[in-house]
């Protein structure tokens, strides 16, 4: 909407590796249990430690249970990543910048992102089987789809904010939420950060 160029990257198609399909993971399956079976019954051909029932019968249970295993498990979806910058004319503290990223992760920044996207409710709904979340468990969440990144120019820098999310609206919002809700914070004595993209 804003005519911000972007390009949508694939993995396993146009970077890193391609994950293995269900069938792939079967078909490797099978022929690992197949040999595992055969190196039990040449093992114990002389022997006999492992009877012909019990060699069938654990192979046969090994593959269905894995066999289900694999293709009831839920697929991963996509996961989309968005980026917001804020310009800072000053650290919170100029000796260290670095603590910078624990104004943007502090209580808070990121209570007021839980508020005004109303994550409790949401996120509850996706992770909780559709009970609210409380803002301890939605604060602990939205700290693993964070990332918080600073670029130190002398006393000013940029905080690169990047969030990740299965939907990327959902990804979007996020970053810029996250961006806004600290400068804000900043801001609040004398202006000193602003956004750039």
């Amino acid at each position: 909407e804003r005519g911000i160029p972007y390009e949508t990257l694939l993995q396993g198609r146009d970077f890193g590796y391609r994950g293995p399909t269900p069938l792939f993971s079967l078909v490797c399956l099978v022929i690992l249990t197949t040999g595992a079976v055969l190196l039990l019954w040449w093992a114990g051909k002389g022997t006999q430690p492992w009877s012909p029932v019990f060699r069938a019968g654990f192979l046969v249970v090994f593959v269905l249970v894995s066999g289900a295993s694999i293709f009831f498990s839920r697929a991963r979806g996509n996961t989309y990543v968005s980026t917001a910058r804020v310009q800072v004319a000053e650290w919170t503290n100029p000796a260290f910048p670095q603590d910078e990223s624990g104004v943007v992760e502090s209580e808070t920044v990121l209570g007021k992102v839980i508020a005004s996207l109303d994550l409790n409710r949401k996120w509850g709904k996706r992770f909780a089987r559709g009970v609210e979340l409380n803002s301890d468990a939605t604060l602990g969440l939205l700290k693993r789809f964070l990332r918080v990144e600073l670029i130190p120019i002398s006393h000013a820098g940029v905080i690169e904010v990047t969030t990740f999310d299965n939907d990327a609206e959902g990804a979007a919002s996020l970053a810029n939420s996250i961006a806004n809700a600290y400068r804000e914070n900043r801001n609040q004595a004398r202006p000193i950060a602003q956004i750039m993209d």
